[in-house]
C-alpha cells in the first residue's frame, strides 16, 4: 500500500493516501511539489491480473487523490519512477514492457492546456471524453483555428472526484479545435 510522509519542519508524520484497492499492491517511487498545496506522486499498482499499471496521485493541500493515467496496454507492465513539474506541465517518466517483454521508455505529460483537433462526423455532433482536475470546475474552450486569442469558452464543467467528464458539442465548422483549461 502507498506510504506518504510529510515533514512539518520538526518531524515526519504519515499522511493518509489512497490505494487502487485494499487487495492490490500500490507502490509510489517519485514525488514533486510546486507548492504546499500542489504535489504529485507517481509509481505503479498491480491490477487484478497482477500486471503493473501506472499510478499517479495529486495533493491539493488537504488530501491525496488518485489521478487517472494511461497505460500502453492493460496486459503490459507499466510503471512510473519519477515526476517533475514546471507549471503548467508535469512530466512522469518510467517504463512499459512490450509484447516481447523488452522494457521501453514511458513518458506522459499532464498539461494545464490540452488541445485536440476533431474533424466533424456526418452528424456534426462531437463527443469529448476528458480528464480534468478532480473536484474542480474545468472549462472547455473551442476555436476554429489554433490562434491563441481565438479560443472562447463553450462550457464550464464541474468535475467529480475521478476527474473524468464528457461533453457533446454541435459544430458548424468543418474542423474545430478544443482545449481543456484547468483552474
Amino acid at each position: 500500500q502507498t506510504l506518504i510522509e510529510r515533514w512539518d519542519g520538526t518531524e515526519w508524520a504519515i499522511v493518509s493516501s489512497p490505494n487502487t484497492s485494499p487487495t492490490q499492491r500500490n507502490i509510489l517511487l517519485g514525488v514533486t511539489c510546486m507548492s504546499a498545496s500542489d504535489c504529485w506522486a507517481v509509481g505503479y499498482y498491480y491490477n487484478a491480473e497482477s500486471i503493473g499499471q501506472t499510478l499517479i496521485e495529486k495533493w491539493d493541500g488537504s488530501a491525496w487523490a488518485i489521478v487517472n493515467s494511461p497505460n500502453s496496454s492493460p496486459t503490459q507492465r507499466n510503471g512510473f519512477e519519477g515526476v517533475t513539474c514546471e507549471p503548467p506541465e508535469c512530466w512522469a517518466v518510467g517504463y512499459h514492457y512490450n509484447d516481447s517483454q523488452i522494457p521501453q521508455t514511458l513518458i506522459e505529460e499532464y498539461s494545464a492546456l490540452k488541445i485536440v483537433s476533431i474533424t466533424n462526423p456526418a452528424s456534426n455532433t462531437i463527443h469529448l471524453q476528458c480528464l480534468g482536475v478532480p473536484g474542480a470546475v474545468n472549462r472547455i474552450e473551442s476555436s476554429p483555428d489554433l490562434g491563441p486569442n481565438n479560443f472562447s469558452t463553450l462550457v464550464s464543467v464541474p468535475v467529480d472526484a475521478t476527474g473524468a467528464f464528457q461533453f457533446d458539442d454541435t459544430a458548424t465548422a468543418a474542423q474545430k479545435f478544443y482545449r481543456l483549461a484547468y483552474p
